[in-house]
């Protein structure tokens, strides 16, 4: 990378999100993404989280990063992941193109898993309808139940969209 007219070290000041991120990455090894909203987000960017999140996860695809989900303590809820890097490319941030990762360091492209990391979101309807209680099978909306065949036992009555004026 050239220098300016009386620079005289390399640049030691990254100017986007996903670099200063990348940085944090490289130093902590292990990272979560509230973690990394509290060190980076300042209020400058328009949406923080949302810009991480998409850099985060194609970073896993590509094997750049691996992902756990961890509870976090809270009753409702799914937990958060813990990031953990495992191919450093150097200081160079990669940079996130249609079909992989891109390493600016090495000039090499990274291509995405063929597998989905991400349930899609019927099958996370689906086991909501596997899992919710015997009391509430009725109550889901009824695009969350299965349908029955007539001649099943027992089956749930269900409640109808919209309620009944008087």
């Amino acid at each position: 990378m050239p220098r300016r007219p009386g620079q005289t070290a390399p640049r030691t000041k990254s100017v986007g999100l996903r670099a200063r991120a990348w940085w944090v990455i490289r130093k902590n090894k292990v990272t979560t993404m509230a973690g990394l909203l509290l060190t980076l987000a300042d209020g400058s960017q328009k949406d923080a989280k949302s810009n991480l999140t998409h850099y985060l996860r194609a970073l896993s695809r590509s094997g750049v990063l691996s992902r756990e989900r961890i509870p976090d303590g809270k009753l409702t809820s799914n937990g958060v992941y813990r990031y953990r890097l495992e191919k450093d490319f150097g200081a160079k941030p990669p940079v996130v193109r249609q079909d992989g990762v891109y390493d600016p360091n090495s000039g090499a492209l990274h291509p995405f898993g063929t597998e989905d990391t991400e349930p899609a979101m019927n099958d996370a309807m689906d086991v909501l309808k596997k899992n919710a209680p015997s009391w509430a099978r009725g109550r889901l909306p009824k695009r969350w139940t299965t349908p029955r065949p007539p001649s099943a036992p027992f089956a749930p009555a269900t409640i109808p969209a919209t309620p009944a004026r008087y």
